[in-house]
């Protein structure tokens, strides 16, 4: 357990240790309850938000309660699968052009955890602004919920809803995920730094125009 706290504190302070110690023993279980505990309070401290935008967009006799319960689950369980798929399709292409052939699914896998702890405490940040700065009654769409400033805020009256959402993803913060990302790619496919950050971004841009559509 002390190197699994481990392991987080170096995801903070010094990543590149932490890739290297998850190259050779890739261990995930702290960081995957934190991932999803941290996940079920925001799915919770969002929920009156996300109930907001179900009733607006349903019938005034439909029932909410089942609905917003659903959309929680989903979300919750959406966040573990997209790892798990995430790790599948970057094993699968390593394997294909014969990257680090020692770098298995488990070890991509548990690094794909640890990074995924940087986008939820993005995230929590951004709920908590939602939270403090926002009326549920001021949100018309889902883009509304975007407080961390990025492009969206550029958009003006952009009616596209979808892509409200995809320019909300490019915020500051990002760079965060997106340098974090980077290290990984470094470390463990043993490349230059500007190609790391090349797949790194085109990974990220991968992430948010699946979340987008989805």
């Amino acid at each position: 357990m002390g190197d699994s706290w481990k392991n987080l504190e170096y995801l903070i302070t010094t990543p590149g240790v932490l890739f290297a110690r998850l190259k050779s023993e890739p261990r995930w279980g702290l960081a995957f309850t934190l991932l999803f505990l941290v996940s079920a309070f925001l799915s919770w401290g969002t929920a009156p938000f996300e109930e907001h935008l179900i009733v607006k967009s349903m019938p005034s006799d439909g029932e909410v309660g089942p609905i917003i319960i659903g959309v929680l689950i989903a979300n919750l369980a959406g966040e573990i699968l997209w790892i798990v798929v995430l790790s599948a399709l970057l094993t699968g292409f390593a394997r294909i052009f014969q990257i680090n052939e020692a770098v298995k699914f488990k070890h991509i896998f548990a690094s794909l955890i640890h990074i995924s702890l940087i986008q939820i405490l993005i995230k929590l940040f951004n709920s908590a602004l939602l939270i403090v700065f926002r009326q549920v009654e001021e949100i018309e769409m889902v883009a509304d919920m975007q407080m961390i400033p990025g492009l969206h805020n550029l958009a003006g009256s952009l009616d596209n809803v979808k892509l409200r959402v995809f320019l909300g993803h490019i915020n500051i913060l990002s760079l965060w995920y997106i340098i974090i990302l980077t290290i990984a790619i470094a470390v463990f496919a043993k490349v230059k730094k500007s190609q790391a950050c090349f797949w790194a971004v085109a990974i990220w841009l991968f992430g948010i125009i699946i979340s987008t559509l989805l």
